[in-house]
């Protein structure tokens, strides 16, 4: 049981390390500039999603006592409450990056040509924000009821099947801007197969 729950949370930081190796990879054909605006991209974007992986970790406890006390209505409410939630603090997360991207990203760097290239680079990465909280919550509710499994496929299904090719091909095809797209879309495609 401790495996269950925590083998999918070990696989996910692999994961996350491996997807970071490819997007250098193939963000290093493009330059420093790139390089240094998926730091930032991935730093901003880190801020919204720490509270939002707090609000999946806060549900898993709540969802496995109310399965074990088999208080199944409670447990509904309180993924319901929690998507909510976190699909609104996501989408004004996301809001207020999209609006004020040049600003933030300003208290970072004055460079203008980083400015340049990161402006658009977070509007873009932070685009399907809204869908990563309710994702995060579901994911996390799976651990919570015991199915890790399940959870650690969910995981997995977004960065290894669908944003890892999208990194390695987009950018083929749309330059610098389909490594910044990859993130978002592969988002929705998980998002999609959650609901599914």
């Amino acid at each position: 049981s401790i495996y269950q729950t925590g083998l999918p949370s070990v696989t996910m930081n692999l994961v996350v390390s491996l997807v970071m190796i490819v997007y250098n990879h193939i963000l290093a054909g493009f330059g420093p500039l790139a390089l240094a605006t998926l730091g930032l991209c991935f730093r901003i974007n880190g801020l919204v999603t720490m509270v939002l992986f707090g609000i999946g970790h806060g549900v898993m406890p709540m969802v496995a006592f109310s399965e074990g006390a088999g208080h199944t209505k409670r447990l509904v409410e309180t993924v319901r409450v929690a998507v909510k939630c976190s699909a609104l603090f996501a989408a004004f997360s996301s809001l207020i990056l999209i609006i004020f991207a040049r600003p933030i990203l300003t208290a970072f760097s004055n460079d203008m040509d980083l400015l340049r290239m990161a402006v658009p680079a977070l509007k873009i990465f932070v685009a399907t924000l809204v869908l990563a909280g309710p994702s995060i919550v579901w994911i996390n509710m799976f651990i919570g009821l015991g199915k890790g499994m399940t959870a650690m496929f969910l995981m997995l299904t977004r960065d290894i099947i669908f944003l890892i090719p999208m990194l390695l091909i987009l950018p083929l095809f749309i330059g610098v801007n389909g490594a910044w797209m990859a993130q978002p879309l592969s988002m929705i495609l998980a998002f999609l197969m959650i609901l599914a």
